[in-house]
């Protein structure tokens, strides 16, 4: 069976397009949209990111790929700092990648083997530092020893059963919350212009800010809006309202097989008067998402044991909507020096 890892070009439009549908194609559980030219435009437009697309081919067939990416890294002055001086005092630059990487059918273990050996002689061939990426539980054993890794989780609900079903599936919790939001007036909309993604955009940097947490750009939901409205591939933003006011949002991102929330945002005001706006979001997006026959909503990442009161905070508000668990690994390290 040959095997070769490539590293494709994609000069054409033509070759970016194939390369979307066989993203779109695959079997796997990771999430496509992460290894997309969509998903590397937009980095590379908001944030200067040069991607690399690989492919792992069995006898032609693709079974294997992911897109890294080298550049700044995200996270303000301090990760880039360190950035810096890596890249001064060992002459490497950073190579990460978002998601697990995809899969055609179940790779077996020689084969994932082989991706994982050949992408790192890869990476000390070109100089290149391993930053960070996800990996399946499953092919743990396979990884280098000098990456480093730990686990994290997700939640996924399944969207095939009805809408009554889902709403059963909620804890009481969650019903509840969903019931007082609605019965006190809050209205839930999806955002379907530019201007009004970027009028979400400064009321996002104004909950984070809020709340000390500086990474939040405006251009961050309008680089969305842009760049990943591509079919089969989703972006939405979803706003909670009180009397005309926004009080909390919601965006979500992915494919026919399944979004993932990202963003979440709440005003003030909605904490303080607990208007149950991110509540109510969350079940206009099960709404929305069953009618679009999406199969899974992603509640994105929790921990697998909290360490502190704001992770044990996000695992009890995602646990009450019936999502089934899993984990996954996030991968740090450095490839070997020579």
């Amino acid at each position: 069976m040959p095997l070769s890892l490539e590293v494709v070009p994609l000069a054409r439009e033509r070759d970016r397009s194939e390369w979307n549908a066989r993203i779109a194609g695959a079997t796997g559980e990771s999430f496509a949209l992460y290894h997309t030219t969509h998903w590397a435009d937009r980095l590379a437009d908001l944030l200067g990111f040069r991607p690399r697309y690989f492919q792992l081919c069995e006898d032609g067939q693709p079974r294997i790929a992911l897109v890294g990416f080298t550049g700044w890294p995200e996270g303000g002055w301090r990760p880039q700092l360190r950035y810096a001086l890596r890249l001064l005092t060992r002459g490497r630059r950073g190579f990460w990648w978002y998601g697990q990487p995809v899969v055609w059918g179940d790779p077996e273990p020689a084969l994932v083997q082989h991706f994982v050996t050949s992408l790192k002689s890869y990476l000390e061939d070109h100089r290149l530092h391993f930053q960070s990426g996800q990996w399946s539980v499953r092919n743990e054993e396979l990884l280098p020893s000098d990456w480093a890794r730990h686990r994290w989780a997700t939640l996924k609900i399944d969207l095939e059963p009805s809408l009554d079903e889902l709403k059963r599936n909620l804890k009481p919790a969650a019903r509840k919350e969903i019931r007082k939001s609605e019965e006190r007036g809050v209205t839930v909309e999806r955002l379907t212009d530019p201007a009004a993604i970027q009028a979400y955009g400064r009321f996002a940097v104004e909950c984070a800010r809020a709340r000390d947490n500086q990474s939040v750009e405006a251009s961050h939901f309008l680089s969305a809006w842009q760049f990943l409205r591509s079919s089969p591939f989703f972006y939405e933003t979803f706003v909670a309202r009180h009397n005309g006011e926004p009080i909390a949002g919601l965006s979500v991102w992915g494919d026919q097989r399944t979004v993932m929330e990202m963003g979440s945002f709440q005003s003030q005001r909605g904490f303080d008067e607990k208007l149950g706006g991110p509540d109510l979001i969350k079940w206009r997006i099960i709404e929305w998402a069953q009618a679009a026959s999406i199969r899974y909503f992603d509640l994105a990442g929790i921990s697998p044991a909290p360490t502190s009161p704001k992770e044990e905070n996000i695992r009890r508000f995602k646990e009450k909507w019936g999502g089934t668990y899993s984990e996954y690994l996030i991968l740090s390290g450095a490839t070997a020096q020579r």
